[in-house]
């Protein structure tokens, strides 16, 4: 066995609780090596050296240098010890934490055994209870909907569906969400997530002046209040943006700090470099002025972005909330917010906005999840700019369902797109069956689908603010495949139970990509047939499907099937 890759760790992503009784365990090997067996030794850790239990683990994952083998352990008793025994070409190999043998000192075992010496409540990470029923919606207000019954259009500045530019102001609000949640129902979403609603001067809201004032560009406290009324009567929930990493430099708090200078109760809220606060010689987000950043060492700090987080879930009842440019903010800062968020309610979900691994953020006292951009990536990779072909894709997507707990690879966001990125559609060179396949995969794969505003359409856009163009209401009809194929995809993942609890299975079989998901004795199969050329199949039924007929699935085409066991 090549030792050199074999590897596990504790309380990481190859070792964790799922309950007081139930523990998840992984190793990773050379996906070369020819391993007939691979067993979990383990017992209380006071008697392990003395007598074991054994059970077989599973190869479950592999991607393009490793394979995983993983087991579902069943505890009586709240601690564990355990090593792994491999058979290997006739060989017994042991691993511990002093690494691979082939002689294992089971009398002395105590000193590198692995452990997890005692199983607490309060250290186990739960899910959120609603999130694996939950397929999130994500709206720009500015540019989602406006309400003939909204009377302040001084700002406006953009034709409702012309091309924006930074400084656009196009007059979407919290009343015209609010008359189109019968559409978002139908469309089979149940999670509205928006981006800032906050006072601020921009159309984006991500230069906050009053985290207490609704912005009167998008309606009021009152037509907020309304908005989530109305969300919770339909069984939907509604995710806020906080954006506390940052403030405006058009804050009462800032314009403090540069009236009083050093004398100003806030100076130390703030990362000050040079008292000239004319020269911007101050932190700031993405070196921009009006956008200084927050010092969330700061106690007082902590204190005013805790209590904003908890106004908006004691008084409105939010259902979560999205932190932006969440890893350039205080782990001790997020520790606070999490712990005084979930005493209030254990069910808001707290999502992190970390575009890479954002491990020292997950291990249950921060973040729930992160929106997943490395599944954004690596789905544009394979649809959009083809550098993986399928055996590829399928190994980066295993090895991402194992970059975390499973609990946290479950509430992780699957996004094609946001606010901000390239409009998933417009990266596919605007070819709408690689923007189906796009959406298949989102809703079959493990976490929570995140559909941005207009892919149903599908919407096209460049970068930023490109890729915030206005809603098109008209393209939202019977007559437009693309929208009917991707609604009944949405559906599916929101109401089918075989696709939201089923166990994911990756595989390529004749070159044709295969996401199956089982639950119950049911099979759910996605197939998607990015071979370059057509390839005969033979399905059981044929659920929802897009260039599929008499058995024939074309390139650049998927079908989804319904099989029983």
């Amino acid at each position: 066995m090549n030792q050199y890759a074999v590897f596990h760790s504790i309380e990481s992503a190859y070792s964790f609780s799922l309950n007081k009784n139930q523990v998840i365990l992984r190793i990773r090997v050379d996906k070369k090596d020819n391993i007939s067996h691979c067993y979990l030794l383990y017992n209380v850790k006071h008697k392990f050296f003395l007598k074991r239990k054994e059970k077989e683990l599973i190869r479950k994952y592999e991607d393009d240098l490793y394979a995983y083998y993983e087991i579902k352990l069943f505890l009586k008793e709240y601690s564990l010890a355990y090593i792994f025994h491999f058979v290997s070409e006739g060989k017994d190999y042991y691993y511990s934490s002093d690494g691979l043998c082939e002689n294992y000192q089971f009398e002395t075992s105590y000193y590198n055994f692995f452990q997890n010496a005692f199983i607490n409540d309060i250290d186990i990470q739960n899910e959120v209870s609603w999130t694996k029923d939950a397929v999130i919606y994500e709206i720009f207000v500015d540019r989602f909907y406006r309400s003939k019954y909204d009377q302040n259009d001084e700002y406006i500045n953009l034709k409702w569906g012309e091309i924006p530019n930074p400084k656009s102001f196009a007059g979407g609000t919290l009343n015209g969400i609010r008359e189109k949640l019968g559409y978002l129902k139908r469309l089979g979403v149940n999670t509205i997530y928006l981006t800032p609603i906050f006072n601020s001067i921009s159309n984006h809201k991500y230069d906050t002046k009053d985290y207490y004032e609704v912005d009167d560009q998008f309606g009021s406290t009152v037509a907020f209040r309304k908005l989530v009324d109305e969300i919770h009567k339909l069984n939907m929930r509604v995710i806020l943006d906080g954006v506390f990493n940052h403030i405006s430099s058009e804050s009462e708090i800032f314009k403090d700090v540069i009236k009083n200078g050093r004398n100003s109760k806030y100076y130390n809220w703030f990362i000050i470099y040079d008292d000239d606060l004319n020269k911007e010689k101050y932190e700031k987000f993405a070196s921009c002025g009006y956008m200084p950043k927050l010092n969330t060492s700061n106690i007082e700090v902590q204190d005013f972005i805790c209590n904003i987080g908890k106004y908006y879930v004691k008084e409105y009842h939010i259902d979560g909330w999205r932190l932006d440019v969440s890893d350039e903010v205080s782990h001790q800062l997020w520790k606070r917010f999490r712990k005084e968020i979930k005493e209030i309610n254990n069910d808001v979900l707290l999502t992190g906005e970390n575009w890479q691994d954002a491990t020292p953020y997950l291990h249950g006292d921060e973040f729930d999840g992160i929106m997943n951009y490395s599944f954004t990536r690596y789905v544009n990779d394979y649809l959009a700019f083809n550098k993986l072909d399928s055996i590829q894709f399928k190994n980066k997507l295993e090895n991402l369902r194992l970059r975390y707990k499973t609990q946290v690879t479950n509430m992780n966001w699957n996004l094609l797109d946001s606010h901000d990125t390239y409009r998933f559609f417009t990266q596919v060179d605007k070819n709408k069956n690689r923007a189906l396949i796009g959406a298949a995969i989102q809703m079959f794969y493990q976490g929570i689908p995140c559909v941005y505003y207009g892919d149903e359409l599908p919407l096209e856009g460049g970068y930023d603010p490109d890729c915030r163009r206005c809603m098109d209401f008209t393209l939202a009809n019977r007559n437009n495949p693309f929208y009917n194929i991707y609604r009944k995809l949405i559906n599916l993942r929101s109401k089918n139970k075989t696709i939201k609890y089923g166990e994911l299975r990756l595989y390529v079989e004749d070159d044709l990509l295969v996401f199956e998901r089982t639950y119950r004795k049911r099979k759910l199969k996605l197939i998607i047939n990015m071979t370059n050329k057509d390839k005969s199949i033979n399905i059981n039924s044929n659920l929802i499907s897009n260039e599929f007929e008499s058995g024939i699935l074309k390139n650049e085409g998927f079908v989804i099937s319904f099989e029983k066991e």
